[in-house]
């Protein structure tokens, strides 16, 4: 889903590419953003899980006007907000 670059697609995809893909590929594309944000998998980086991050990605990418939000953005800035909940 998306370009790849650097062997992910993690910096590229898009709400564009998040609609136009398939479940399997959204689930991948989670999991390679995760490991972007994340590299290390440290306790001090808020990550979300898939469901949270897929429900998330439907949500920010549903307007017509977020097409080319990036979703590596989205997930930050999602997990960073998500601890404040817990």
């Amino acid at each position: 889903m998306g370009a790849v670059r650097a062997g992910t697609v993690a910096q590229l995809a898009s709400c564009d590419d998040w609609r136009g893909g398939t479940i399997d590929e959204r689930l991948g594309t989670i999991a390679q953003v995760r490991n972007q944000v994340d590299p290390d998998d440290s306790p001090a980086v808020p990550t979300m899980s898939d469901e949270e991050a897929y429900d998330y990605f439907e949500a920010a990418c549903a307007p017509g006007y977020a097409a080319s939000f990036r979703l590596y953005k989205l997930y930050g800035r999602g997990a960073s907000f998500r601890s404040l909940v817990d």
